[in-house]
């Protein structure tokens, strides 16, 4: 409640008059009401007058009048004396004594002059002459509005609110029109709320508040609203195009969570997909289960965990972009594409000559949009141009820390004139850690592997926070030689890849500088760059 002290006084709106701004001193013959600006101003036949409850201890210090003080007849007289006073005739009033939020109870009086008035003097001669603080409600400016307010239920006051019995008063002393006549049948009925004209922003947060997400959910919870009697949703969509209206949420939805998860880390989007959500199986836990046994079956149950959830971590960075290498059939596709519900991935909008980056699939054509070169850096974190046309919004840099998650029927070579590039495909292996998928998922079971659960993905995934300090683990290694890897495709003139070439003493060394780079920024614990380091010199 506001303070009526030296500094301020109790005033209200017209919906709540102890929840209004600060007042004005009490020697200060201004306070809040219409706006009354100008010679040329009038002021207004009809005024809403609040007298708020003030807080004891103004009370105690300005002697002031609280509502207390007065019956419904005793504040009516007044308020007809005051007026009279300020050389204002009033021809009607009615007075209101209702209770607040916090108990104590409210008076006001809706007046209706015979000529218009400012309502300034007025408020001066209630505080000096009666120690009484007013306000002027701003939004009531006829007769009728102020019956409404006082004798209507609203979302701002409710049935239990209102004055039964108020006050009427008239000047010449006949009988006064009661006020039941100024309001609708409807209107009048036990328990009836009035509902104001929904504003785009109610519009908006209604929606919220109802979990409206298709336009199909707007319709049909306007109609269960008008069917329980609130029908302020109905009338919005009636007179407003609603789709339009209800796509500008959506998008505002959209830039709140985008900020949202802005500022979590993709770690905490994990946990918070895990913790927050459910499983989307019919039997709880049955995709984790059947990722938990490909994992488990390819033997990489744990290192594929830990280095997926490094990779967040660290960001695109050599030997951090992750490649499930099988064929067919596999389940690579399948220990991944859950993480595409948790976090927002890059898609590609069209399969033209100018198509974006998402799923990997380095051929001919992609080389077209990304060179080789461009790849190897975009691997290790660097800065890539993606070509666009101008009608699409230009070219593109793409940019950031998003890791790289690939699945592949064979580790990425570079193909020259039909020969495989040793040397470049050599680099390539340094940027990419592969895991080799040679377990066949049953037939049986291939198609309960193509739906996807984030919440699955998420508890599988959260797993690898358990090894991922400790020294990383090597991934799955390749088939020995004489057995392909699953699906793999023949090397040049039909016979298996050549195996790796060793690396020179001088790669070694670029190596080694390139990875206590990393360490250096922070790009990899110590742990890791020594494993990377025994590996390295060992032949890996």
């Amino acid at each position: 409640m506001a303070d009526a002290g030296a500094e301020q006084a109790p005033v209200g709106g017209a919906d709540d008059a102890a929840a209004a701004p600060a007042l004005q001193a009490l020697q200060d013959v201004s306070s809040i009401g219409p706006p009354q600006q100008g010679r040329g101003a009038k002021g207004q036949y009809v005024y809403w007058i609040t007298q708020a409850h003030p807080k004891p201890e103004t009370v105690e210090r300005l002697g002031l009048k609280t509502p207390s003080d007065f019956t419904r007849e005793e504040f009516n007289a007044m308020v007809v004396q005051v007026h009279t006073a300020s050389g204002v005739t009033l021809e009607e009033t009615a007075t209101f004594r209702e209770p607040h939020e916090n108990g104590l109870p409210h008076n006001s009086c809706l007046v209706r002059s015979l000529a218009q008035y400012k309502w300034k003097k007025v408020a001066g001669v209630f505080r000096q002459s009666h120690k009484a603080h007013v306000d002027f409600a701003t939004h009531i400016k006829t007769w009728a509005e102020g019956v409404v307010y006082g004798c209507v239920a609203s979302d701002h006051k409710q049935p239990e609110a209102l004055d039964q019995g108020p006050l009427q008063w008239r000047r010449d002393g006949g009988n006064p029109l009661p006020l039941s006549e100024c309001l609708p049948k409807r209107w009048q009925k036990e328990g009836f709320v009035r509902h104001a004209k929904l504003t785009s922003l109610a519009f908006g947060d209604l929606c919220r508040g109802h979990n409206v997400k298709t336009n199909a959910d707007m319709r049909a919870t306007a109609a269960l609203l008008a069917k329980g009697g609130d029908r302020a949703m109905l009338a919005y969509l009636h007179d407003n195009d609603g789709e339009a209206m209800f796509a500008k949420v959506l998008k505002a939805q959209q830039a709140q969570e985008k900020a949202r998860r802005a500022g979590l880390t993709r770690e905490q989007l994990l946990e918070e997909c895990f913790v927050g959500g459910k499983c989307g199986r019919d039997r709880e836990g049955l995709r984790y289960d059947m990722m938990k046994k490909l994992l488990q079956k390819n033997g990489f149950d744990g290192p594929l965990q830990a280095a997926v959830l490094g990779a967040p971590r660290t960001g695109r960075a050599k030997q951090r972009a992750i490649c499930l290498v099988g064929a067919g059939d596999s389940g690579k596709s399948s220990l991944f594409r859950g993480l595409t519900l948790v976090h927002d991935t890059y898609k590609r909008p069209d399969r033209g000559e100018f198509a974006f980056l998402s799923d990997f699939e380095y051929n001919t054509a992609a080389e077209a949009w990304m060179d080789w070169s461009y790849f190897k850096d975009f691997l290790e974190g660097e800065t890539v141009n993606v070509g666009r046309p101008k009608n699409r919004g230009g070219d593109v840099m793409r940019e950031g820390t998003a890791p790289i998650l690939i699945t592949a029927p064979d580790k990425i070579r570079l193909m020259r004139d039909g020969r495989e590039d040793k040397y470049e495909t050599d680099q390539m292996d340094r940027r990419i850690r592969y895991c080799f998928c040679t377990y066949t998922v049953p037939t049986e079971e291939r198609q309960e592997a193509l739906k996807h659960c984030a919440h699955c993905t998420a508890r599988l995934y959260l797993e690898g926070g358990q090894t991922l300090d400790a020294p990383a683990a090597e991934p799955a290694e390749p088939p020995p030689a004489g057995a392909a890897p699953g699906g793999s495709r023949p090397g040049p003139e039909g016979g298996q890849s050549a195996p790796k070439r060793a690396r020179t003493a001088a790669e070694c060394v670029a190596e080694l500088v390139a990875m206590k780079g990393l360490l250096d920024n922070g790009l990899l614990s110590a742990d890791e760059f020594q494993h990377l380091e025994h590996n390295l010199l060992n032949g890996n």
